[in-house]
């Protein structure tokens, strides 16, 4: 098939992994001009790359003590306010939380298309980490997954936010909970009751629902947990013994690496699978005690059924199993943490992943989490430079297949993103809003020249020899007009491009004039090094300016092209910590 190559793959790049390629949480359309930034922080148009992740837990201790039957309770270290402007949980829930859940909190965001596993449903009353045998959560269950986040799915942490504010948004899914349940209550009344709007407005009946929602929403006493021991080897083995007689192994597989069962699906109709054990990923709290819980009590609207039939000591035996099948390193490694970033200051910011200057810049590992979950080694190191000019950035990931053409419909590149934010109220993960300043660089390997655009041919109408004769020796027009008009995806120029969004949906490269940021990258013995430069000062239309002594909030984002990743599919960091020197 012919096609014009230039164009053609520009265009092919443009519908699979072009201005979609970098949409926060996934979401794809067209672009709507930018709105100015109306901030305070001196921050131009709204620039932002992807959308990464939330900010993280700040120094947050967890417990194994259970607090309203909590799901590993935790209790984190007070942080500076995110905001010093009183919010309503209305807002709040909002501004973070809306995108993936819904406006209303039916599950169904903007941005839950592009997210497995799917948002929680609020409405719907099926919580999974709950700490009673009525599947009522308490204030607590939740507070601790907003500190913990989920491992294992595109839940981040809100640590970062101070707790009266995760307080207003504990509130704010508690009362769509209840909401919920009246709505399915009222829906049986009017459906199988066959009662009018008259009936239901009377007195005794409006004092039904309330009861009824009451009781169906209000929390039972928290299950209580036995003495758990050392977990010592004798525990461990009869564990092991239940793990089969029980028939964990059908489902999460002889060595707990989830390769049993694999076809299963949630009460939703929506694909699931068995958790692999061995990783350490645990959505919930992963000592001993969640783990009872989580046993005791299954996980409501999933195939992971209650055990409630063992004795609390065969149930103490099987959660000390289950640890044993991971490290505590593993265990805590999947929980995403916010990191501090140091940018050291030196005589000359390199721009090469080899440069022997990178020697002084010890690079820190930052977690990712897929947005798509897979499972796997989710990491990227990041270490940064500055030399009072330019700033220097450098992701380097494992790898293991290099990815760096595009040309196919079923080949994806390998790519990476940064995002920088300025000021003291994080934006949400999703794109910003309209009055945020992000600021996203991001790298793709395609441009790289593999022969394979040569399969392609030019076909347009005046690009002739024959034309360039009669021309009589002038110059002529670029006829890829999006090349012509500065589109990064239609030239092998440079590998880096910047881009601005101002929240949903209105991604879009930056103009051509202020496509500034440069990259150079390496993919060498399964792992890719990428240096992003830019300057440290720029206009407010080419991004956010940074200065030395600055912090700033920086986060992440990979690409791998054989997993076919692109647009929202990929793997993301939550909110990091970016200082200058």
């Amino acid at each position: 098939m012919k096609a014009n190559s230039l164009f053609a793959t520009a265009r092919l790049r443009g519908l699979r992994s072009g201005l979609a390629l970098l949409v926060a949480v996934g979401l794809v359309g067209c672009a709507p001009k930018p709105k100015a930034n109306t901030g305070t922080q001196g921050l131009a148009t709204v620039s932002e790359k992807e959308t990464v992740a939330t900010a993280a837990p700040a120094d947050v201790a967890e417990s194994t003590a259970s607090r309203d039957g909590a799901e590993q309770a935790v209790t984190p270290v007070e942080v500076s306010p995110a905001s010093q402007v009183a919010m309503t949980g209305t807002l709040l829930y909002s501004q973070h939380c809306g995108a993936c859940h819904g406006e209303n909190g039916d599950g169904n965001g903007r941005a839950a298309l592009f997210l497995f596993p799917k948002p929680r449903d609020f409405r719907g009353g099926r919580f999974k980490l709950i700490g009673n045998p009525n599947s009522v959560p308490t204030a607590a269950d939740i507070e601790a997954v907003l500190v913990r986040g989920m491992p294992g799915s595109s839940m981040p942490s809100w640590a970062h936010l101070p707790a009266e504010q995760r307080g207003l948004l504990v509130d704010e899914v508690l009362r769509m909970f209840r909401d919920g349940a009246q709505e399915r209550y009222v829906k049986s009344l009017r459906d199988d009751g066959g009662m009018s709007d008259e009936d239901l407005a009377s007195e005794e009946t409006q004092q039904d629902i309330a009861d009824t929602v009451a009781a169906m929403t209000t929390p039972g006493a928290p299950s209580e947990v036995p003495p758990l021991g050392d977990g010592g080897p004798e525990a461990i083995a009869r564990g092991k013994e239940l793990y089969v007689k029980q028939s964990c192994h059908s489902c999460h597989g002889n060595e707990g690496r989830g390769d049993g069962v694999q076809q299963m699906i949630d009460e939703n109709g929506l694909p699931t699978r068995p958790r692999d054990l061995t990783q350490g990923i645990y959505k919930g709290g992963h000592d001993a005690a969640s783990l009872y819980r989580r046993l005791y009590l299954g996980m409501p609207g999933t195939p992971m059924p209650s055990s409630q039939t063992l004795t609390g000591q065969q149930l103490v035996d099987l959660a000390h199993f289950l640890r044993s099948l991971s490290t505590e390193e593993q265990r805590n490694a999947a929980i995403i943490e916010r990191r501090s970033l140091a940018v050291k200051r030196i005589q000359q910011a390199p721009s090469d992943p080899g440069d022997p200057a990178w020697s002084s810049a010890p690079a820190t590992a930052v977690q990712l989490m897929p947005l798509w979950w897979r499972d796997g080694e989710h990491l990227v190191e990041v270490a940064a430079l500055h030399d009072g000019v330019n700033i220097a950035v450098r992701l380097s990931w494992r790898d293991a297949t290099e990815n760096n053409a595009a040309v196919r419909p079923d080949e994806f590149e390998d790519m990476a993103a940064l995002q920088i934010f300025a000021g003291a109220d994080e934006p949400f993960l999703g794109m910003g809003a309209a009055t945020t300043a992000l600021d996203l660089w991001q790298w793709r390997a395609g441009t790289a020249a593999t022969g394979a655009e040569d399969q392609l041919s030019d076909e347009y109408p005046f690009d002739t020899e024959e034309y360039r004769r009669l021309a009589g020796g002038k110059p002529l027009p670029d006829f890829v007009t999006a090349r012509a008009g500065g589109n990064p995806l239609a030239t092998r120029e440079t590998s880096a491009s910047n881009l601005v969004a101002g929240g949903h949906g209105s991604l879009t490269f930056r103009p051509k004039a202020s496509q500034i940021v440069k990259a150079k990258a390496v993919w060498s013995d399964g792992k890719w090094s990428v240096v992003f430069q830019r300057p440290l000062s720029v206009n407010q239309a080419d991004g956010v300016a940074l200065d030395a002594g600055g912090q700033y909030s920086a986060a992440f984002a990979i690409w791998d092209g054989e997993s076919h990743d692109r647009a929202a599919q990929k793997a993301i960091s939550i909110w990091n910590d970016l200082t200058l020197e």
